[in-house]
């Protein structure tokens, strides 16, 4: 049986990731001098992989947060 008493708090969490994550892409792609999306889209993979791994080491925290928090709210 799924547990459904919590899914308030996860979509509130999950929410708040996905903007600030559109958030760090906005600053990220701002902030670094080459123009990322532009060059995605020609196919240069490297850039691809660069960005993907900024996202990845950006949602790890967050992730690692999600479960700090939720072993604090556990019954």
């Amino acid at each position: 049986m799924i547990d459904l008493s919590k899914l308030g708090l996860f979509l509130a969490f999950f929410g708040l990731a996905a903007i600030l994550l559109g958030a760090f892409l906005a600053a990220y792609t701002l902030i670094t001098p080459i123009p990322e999306w532009r060059l995605i889209r020609e196919g240069n993979q490297a850039v691809a992989l660069s960005l993907g791994g900024a996202m990845v080491g950006f949602a790890l925290p967050l992730a690692a947060q999600r479960r700090a928090s939720s072993r604090r709210f556990r019954s």
